[in-house]
């Protein structure tokens, strides 16, 4: 297998990124359940900028 990979550079770049792509997809469905779990929302810590009604 080894040998397949390093005579073929494109194909060991596309495997590379298919394990890459997997790894950080893998990473952000966890992260987005560790989200989920903890009640916390992704964004701006401050919210969206609404016009004060007041000035």
């Amino acid at each position: 297998m080894k040998a397949l990979l390093l005579s073929d550079a494109d194909g060991f770049r596309r495997v590379l990124q298919s394990v890459v792509q997997e790894f950080l997809e893998a990473e952000m469905a966890e992260a987005l359940e560790l989200q989920k779990a903890n009640g916390t929302r992704s964004g701006s810590a401050t919210g969206p900028v609404t016009p004060d009604a007041g000035l």
